[in-house]
């Protein structure tokens, strides 16, 4: 969205408050937008409930005494195994998810949220060089590499299923989950049967049509919600439309798989969605998409190139060219019934606008989720999030998150309330049209700022404030034309 630049008339003053007040709470905790707000309470709202999480990244290496135990027994025996490690501290910053943090993240999950209506996954859930860590264990094979991810996901599948028994779970797939690398799930595979087999059940649904002819296939589905038939849920595999997707740039872990561009899994995709979404519109439904990487801009690929002037030199997607415009110009097309959109990948709190395609009008939003892995220098955190399931319209949510610095034993303490949508922000509503307030206003308010640069990552410090007009225009540009006209004022 081209936006006029504004924001040097009151940089100088803001940047030395900010400054101010950010170093103030550099080396201790913020405050939390529940302890400072003054919205409307979550508790107070009659709505329903869903638990977001996403990118936990787990990793069963930790302890590297214990894997030969692992690969040995049934993924129900694992957690006694985890259970006697001598390891009994969560990972901290740099690190994926250990059983510690896994255990304490579930506890907290049912602490605050004892029955959601369902739990949706925003993918990864294994952790990253997956297959390289496991190979680095003597007479380990691609066999055995692909049951010990199996095994790994089943486990997950357990301590979910046991914290949340009878609650339907909607996960997404992310670019480390696959059986032949990162970024190389493959139609129709073994992992996808497997993948498909495990997860079925968990969608506690009478109705697995879709799934079971297109998970196995491609690893998108489409699903009723548990709360209300007006209501759709498409999860979708959007690994397929990365400009990663099956270049093996980080390994190829199957002897079957040659890397190489491919195009169709993702084409078929999209056609699929927008089948899906006729239909919808047709039905005078709603529609929620669930994915792991979202289209528009990569923040932190984009923000390498911001030069001492603050403009963003060289705009980076994670998305495809071709795919990232279709599956924009399908968001714009049917955004009368998509109620909401959400994803994960960046292990960041943040939300997006899509502007139409002039750019004059937003037309759309994504939410993203942080991630339970602090492997990006982020805190672990996840979302509790109400809604109306009538209409989808999501109404509120309550951010939770693990100072894993400050509280590494393990337990409930490590947890606290970080914030409230309604209290930081003054609305009362998640929608287009209060997300697109809170952008213009953030583009003036310092507190506001304040609050965003904290909460992006999760209250781990806070992003720099000389960054925040290219963290702000990233926010309401899809392309890298109207990131440079906002972020560089031309």
């Amino acid at each position: 969205m081209k936006v006029q630049n504004n924001y040097s008339v009151h940089c100088a003053i803001a940047s030395l408050t900010m400054l101010l007040l950010l170093s103030c709470g550099s080396n201790q905790e913020f405050e939390s937008g529940e302890e400072k707000g003054k919205g409307i309470s979550v508790d107070s709202i009659s709505a329903n409930e869903f638990l977001a999480i996403s990118d936990i990244h787990f990793d069963p290496y930790y302890d590297s005494t214990l894997f030969d135990s692992l690969a040995a027994a049934d993924p129900s025996d694992w957690q006694r195994i985890f259970e006697g490690s001598a390891i009994t501290t969560v990972s901290t910053y740099g690190a994926d998810a250990n059983y510690p943090l896994l255990r304490s993240s579930l506890e907290k999950m049912k602490a605050v949220s004892a029955k959601p209506d369902f739990i949706v996954i925003a993918g990864d859930l294994l952790a990253h060089d997956f297959q390289s860590k496991c190979l680095s264990n003597p007479g380990q094979n691609e066999a055995s590499v692909h049951l010990f991810i199996a095994k790994t996901m089943t486990f997950l599948k357990l301590m979910i299923e046991e914290t949340y028994p009878g609650v339907p779970v909607f996960y997404a797939l992310g670019n480390n989950d696959a059986y032949c690398g990162d970024y190389m799930v493959q139609p129709n595979s073994a992992f996808l049967q497997m993948t498909a087999n495990l997860w079925k059940p968990m969608l506690h649904s009478s109705d697995t049509t879709s799934f079971d002819a297109t998970f196995r296939e491609g690893g998108y589905y489409s699903i009723a919600s548990p709360t209300d038939s007006n209501l759709k849920i498409i999860v979708l595999n959007t690994i397929f439309m990365s400009k990663q997707y099956n270049l093996g740039r980080h390994g190829v872990f199957c002897a079957n798989v040659v890397p190489q561009e491919n195009h169709e899994p993702g084409k078929k995709l999209l056609t699929w969605l927008e089948g899906e979404l006729a239909n919808v519109r047709a039905q005078g439904k709603q529609v929620w998409f669930v994915q792991h990487i979202p289209p528009g801009l990569d923040t932190y690929n984009s923000l390498k190139s911001l030069n001492s002037g603050g403009c963003v030199d060289s705009p980076k997607f994670d998305m495809d060219s071709s795919f990232n415009a279709q599956y924009l110009d399908i968001i714009r097309k049917y955004s009368d019934v998509i109620a909401t959109n959400i994803a994960g990948h960046y292990h960041r709190d943040d939300f997006r606008l899509i502007p139409d395609s002039a750019g004059t009008s937003m037309q759309s939003y994504m939410l993203y989720l942080p991630s339970i892995s602090p492997v990006n220098a982020n805190n672990p955190g996840f979302k509790v999030v109400n809604y109306s399931p009538k209409d989808g319209k999501l109404l509120d949510y309550k951010v939770y998150y693990a100072n894993v610095a400050n509280s590494p034993e393990g337990n409930l303490s490590a947890w606290s309330s970080e914030y409230r949508f309604n209290d930081v922000y003054q609305e009362k509503e998640i929608t287009t049209a209060s997300l697109t307030k809170i952008y213009r206003d953030l583009d003036t308010n310092q507190a506001m700022q304040i609050d965003y640069l904290r909460y992006y990552p999760v209250s781990k410090g806070s992003s720099p404030f000389n960054e925040f007009r290219a963290y702000w225009c990233i926010m309401g540009n899809v392309t890298a034309k109207g990131l440079k006209e906002c972020s560089c004022g031309s």
